[in-house]
């Protein structure tokens, strides 16, 4: 079914009726869907649990990958190995849903270079799009 979207679309997995997922049935599924797609496409985790999250993030960690969850309450987080201004920067982007780089820099009191780097890292990875010259999340 990916290989036939287009890769602008938002691939959405929804772990609400799973009950257990132990790590090497995180590693089978997020684990090996993010290393042969998550180059190309974007993804979306949804009704992850407290256990589900630590299986999910110890094979992000091992494989060097992140990816967008979505609580319950529709809240969106990171999940992955990525550096605090990365995630704040996410998380702003979150918060307000669109927005330029000039905010993200003013909003993190980062340099136009630091913001342009720690944006593009969240582009490569799919965390978020741009349009324009605004940024925003992964939704569906």
């Amino acid at each position: 079914m990916l290989t036939q979207l287009d890769g602008q679309q938002v691939a959405v997995m929804d772990f609400s009726e799973v009950g257990c997922l132990d790590i090497s049935c995180a590693d089978e599924i997020v684990g090996k869907l993010l290393l042969g797609h998550g180059h190309a496409r974007y993804f979306l985790l949804r009704g992850l649990t407290e256990a589900h999250c630590d299986a999910i993030s110890l094979v992000l960690e091992r494989h060097g990958l992140a990816v967008v969850t979505e609580d319950r309450d529709g809240q969106l987080e990171l999940l992955g190995p990525l550096q605090e201004t990365t995630r704040r920067a996410f998380g702003f982007v979150a918060e307000t849903g669109r927005t330029a780089a000039e905010a993200v820099a003013a909003r993190l009191d980062l340099s136009a270079d630091d913001t342009r780097q720690v944006l593009e890292e969240l582009l490569a990875r799919r965390l978020v799009r741009q349009e324009d010259d605004e940024y925003r999340v992964v939704q569906t």
